[in-house]
């Protein structure tokens, strides 16, 4: 790796590399690939900006220091310019966590 592909240059958490994958800019600290989350009835909306060329997965663990487990509805989406979502729907006793994994399509 170029050791400009290992740096963080805006300060948001991602690495030059990780920020081309995502299709964010590497000099905005604004700019950066965040899941938001809000409630629909019973529902939780998924929402994230998504781009062309791009695959999208939504992981799910109701653990922090456990596994991510693929969401098996919401696997290599191909990405749309915009905002993309995911409805979840869940059971009443769960505590679940999610995160939007990206890769090059």
């Amino acid at each position: 790796y170029d050791a400009q592909e290992t740096n963080d240059y805006d300060g948001d958490g991602m690495l030059t590399w990780q920020e081309y994958i995502a299709d964010t800019d590497p000099s905005d600290g604004l700019d950066f690939l965040g899941l938001s989350l809000a409630p629909l009835g019973t529902d939780w909306i998924l929402a994230w900006t998504g781009a062309t060329g791009r695959l999208y997965t939504i992981k799910s663990s109701t653990d922090l220091l456990a596994p991510w487990s693929n969401r098996l509805d919401y696997t290599d989406r191909p990405g749309i310019i915009g905002v993309m979502t995911y409805t979840n729907t869940p059971a009443l006793s769960d505590i679940e966590f999610f995160r939007v994994g990206v890769r090059l399509e």
